[in-house]
């Protein structure tokens, strides 16, 4: 915790990493949810795009915080091919234009 870093010599560059990774994750993480939002604006209108993404970031954090408990392991690999699925999903449906 950054909070102990500062008493041992020498531990303030890696606060500073620690400081500048936390808030460089914290953006990342803030545009994966408006990455989120606006396909689900973009199918519906705003009002029920904008409820249908929060409750999609509900279920999955509840997903997430369950099989953490559950089974950090399979969550992981689970996350893994969730993502590898999302990231063809996005660039499938590009390929017919990129081909022509």
């Amino acid at each position: 915790m950054s909070r102990h870093l500062d008493r041992h010599p020498g531990m303030g560059l890696v606060l500073r990493m620690a400081v500048a990774l936390r808030g460089l994750l914290r953006c990342v993480g803030v545009l994966l949810l408006a990455c989120v939002w606006v396909p689900c604006v973009a199918g519906w209108n705003a009002t029920v795009g904008t409820v249908a993404a929060i409750g999609f970031w509900s279920l999955g954090a509840l997903l997430s915080v369950g099989g953490i408990s559950w089974s950090p392991r399979w969550t992981a690999r689970t996350g893994a091919v969730a993502a590898l699925l999302g990231v063809s999903g996005c660039v499938l449906p590009l390929l017919p234009a990129m081909l022509w």
